[in-house]
């Protein structure tokens, strides 16, 4: 059984002259306490909210505090964990009303991660892997820059379409590019394949049509608005609305 205190957390949204919120972006890891952790599902967290964040471990050798706090490592869990973590919690919430993922698989996929670029960590942290592929994954970011008025995207990987992200707005989506890109770069770097192959607009087409398609199962988020989420025949994805605007949604191919 994993600590119980690899799937809490908290924030406080704080208390601003003017209305704030603070989006959580499903798969953003968090550095500090005793272990790493990526969020479990997008959260809007309104000013000055207290809330326990559901959330999943990425350092499964560390059990004791380097500190108090929690910070942003500024990376996302890479593409293929998320696509079933994102599976695992929809799972969660339909059978159990929790939003919890299977640790023990979170876990197996940091390490094969770690098997597969030959990346040595001494606590098996998904943050030693990105270091560890830092220059390679500054590249592919540098590679990428949102279009005027972008507010997601489609993502192939060697010609295979496998996922998408989209934001409410050009700057959301602007500032989680960088994360975004080096999600799939951590796929696309173990592959070792260099072609670029490009998915036809069909094959594209056939993707947003199957998340359209996908059945939607409704929640009231933790924070504001509503936890969606999306299951379809080789789909998985989830969407956070709230004042009548989808907020943030992510789809995979599974």
């Amino acid at each position: 059984m994993s600590h119980p205190l690899a799937h809490t957390g908290f924030l406080t949204s704080p208390r601003t002259p003017r209305s704030e919120k603070i989006l959580l972006v499903d798969g953003d890891e968090l550095i500090g306490a005793k272990q790493n952790r990526v969020v479990n599902i997008s959260i809007l967290v309104g000013e000055g909210k207290r809330i326990v964040i559901p959330v999943s471990c990425v350092e499964h050798g560390r059990w004791s505090y380097r500190d108090r706090d929690f910070r942003s490592g500024n990376r996302s869990l890479f593409a293929k964990a998320r696509a079933s973590k994102m599976s695992q919690v929809s799972s969660s919430l339909s059978e159990r009303g929790t939003r919890a993922s299977d640790q023990h698989a979170v876990w197996q996929d940091v390490a094969e991660k770690s098997e597969a670029l030959r990346c040595e960590s001494p606590t098996m942290s998904m943050s030693d892997l990105y270091d560890g592929r830092a220059g390679e994954l500054d590249s592919y970011a540098e590679a990428f820059r949102a279009e005027p008025g972008q507010r997601g995207a489609v993502v192939a990987l060697d010609g295979k379409v496998t996922g998408m992200e989209l934001f409410d707005s050009q700057s959301a989506f602007s500032k989680y590019l960088g994360k975004l890109v080096r999600s799939y770069a951590m796929d696309a770097i173990e592959t070792g394949k260099r072609k670029r192959n490009t998915p036809s607009e069909v094959e594209v087409q056939r993707f947003l049509d199957g998340i359209k398609a996908a059945a939607g199962e409704r929640f009231a988020a933790l924070g504001e608005g509503e936890d969606i989420r999306l299951k379809g025949d080789g789909f998985a994805g989830g969407a956070l609305a709230a004042e009548g605007r989808v907020v943030h949604l992510a789809g995979y191919e599974v």
